[in-house]
């Protein structure tokens, strides 16, 4: 099936946290906590940035470890190719970071894209 996908900037809350209309069923408290997300992508992709051979894996689990502490049950968090969505590999320069966590009924969802030089 020929495809094209086009993307555009993810649309953000003051805060962060990705404009959704699965917001709406989050109560201000519970949004504070969902900025988490957020935080942890541009963590991660951070520490991608800096590292001369980042460790996805462990930074997988970190970022789901902070996210679980902040509250929310993580779904995935996955450093991917950006142009395959295949887990990404030493030597990968474009990335993409996903991530999806409820919280309560809710589901999240929220990424980054990371271009290495």
């Amino acid at each position: 099936m020929p495809l094209e996908i086009i993307s555009v900037p993810t649309v953000r809350e003051s805060s962060g946290l990705a404009m959704s209309s699965r917001n709406n069923y989050l109560n201000a408290t519970q949004k504070e906590q969902a900025v988490i997300l957020y935080k942890m992508l541009q963590k991660t992709a951070s520490s991608i940035e800096q590292e001369v051979n980042p460790d996805f894996s462990a930074l997988e689990q970190n970022a789901q470890a902070n996210i679980a502490n902040a509250g929310l049950q993580p779904d995935y968090f996955s450093i991917c190719q950006a142009r395959t969505l295949k887990p990404a590999q030493p030597g990968d320069r474009n990335l993409i970071i996903l991530t999806a966590a409820y919280l309560d009924k809710t589901r999240l969802i929220d990424n980054i894209a990371v271009k290495l030089i």
